[in-house]
């Protein structure tokens, strides 16, 4: 729930300041990765069932990843 989503948001905070301030810009870029394929393999049909539209189901598990979907139920 809402912790997973803060935690992640912190991830994302770091890996901003690990994209800009320091050469560790594939840590950022792998965190990037991982939840480009969650959209394919399980979030955006996740979502889309949930009702969800297309383009807040791609947003929703590109910032939260796994802590989005892994709740949702199906309408």
């Amino acid at each position: 729930g809402i912790v997973n989503r803060i935690f992640t948001i912190i991830l994302w905070i770091f890996a901003f300041y690990l994209l800009f301030f320091t050469n560790f810009w594939y840590l950022a870029a792998g965190l990037f990765l991982l939840h480009l394929s969650e959209v394919f393999i399980v979030g955006y049909k996740k979502g889309t069932q949930a009702g969800y539209s297309p383009v807040y189901t791609v947003f929703m598990t590109l910032v939260f990843g796994f802590t989005w979907w892994l709740y949702l139920e199906e309408k």
